[in-house]
């Protein structure tokens, strides 16, 4: 039992400590994180914390049942990789750098002459509920590097303070926009 309360007590830590990054993240204007992750991080914080208090007060008022605790860690363990797959497209923009968050969420470095193209459009989609047609817009920000990999993250607007740094600190630095890229 008290073993179980540790790996309870350590995966919520983990799913915390990852929902400070993208809440931080998501407010700054240096970093490329998407809005929808921004927002919903706030309430999934919440549930994270509802998850680890009912598993604490399952431990306490019914100690003939903590098997039943297996289901919030997993939970609060869903959580933690929800938020891990968020930090996975974070991108740092610096003055002179571009750092990218690797599988390991470990900083991968890159100058602005790695940068091959970039690309700012509005993208929308039809999701069809049981109350009809539903249409979401989102303002998207792409990234390719010459390595192969790209970035991808959508805002709400062009306005957006985010935007309009990321897209002044690119052109300063001289990448290129929606151009071809070549299949070497």
């Amino acid at each position: 039992m008290i073993i179980t309360q540790i790996i309870g007590f350590v995966v919520f830590c983990l799913s915390f400590l990852l929902m400070l990054c993208v809440f931080i993240g998501g407010m700054s204007k240096r970093v490329g994180i998407s809005w929808y992750g921004f927002f919903k991080t706030f309430f999934l914080a919440v549930l994270c914390l509802v998850l680890y208090l009912s598993e604490l007060l399952l431990y306490y008022t019914c100690p003939d049942v903590w098997g039943a605790v297996y289901v919030f860690i997993v939970m609060n363990l869903f959580l933690a990789l929800a938020f891990y797959v968020l930090l996975l497209n974070a991108t740092v923009f610096g003055k002179r750098h571009i750092f990218r968050v690797t599988y390991f969420l470990i900083p991968k470095k890159y100058s602005y002459r790695d940068v091959i193209r970039y690309r700012m459009k509005y993208e929308s989609d039809v999701f069809y509920t049981r109350f009809g047609p539903e249409r979401t817009r989102c303002y998207a920000v792409e990234i390719y590097f010459n390595d192969g990999t790209e970035n991808c993250f959508g805002v709400n607007s062009e306005n957006s303070r985010k935007v309009v740094y990321i897209k002044k600190t690119l052109e300063n630095n001289r990448c290129k926009k929606n151009c071809k890229v070549s299949k070497t």
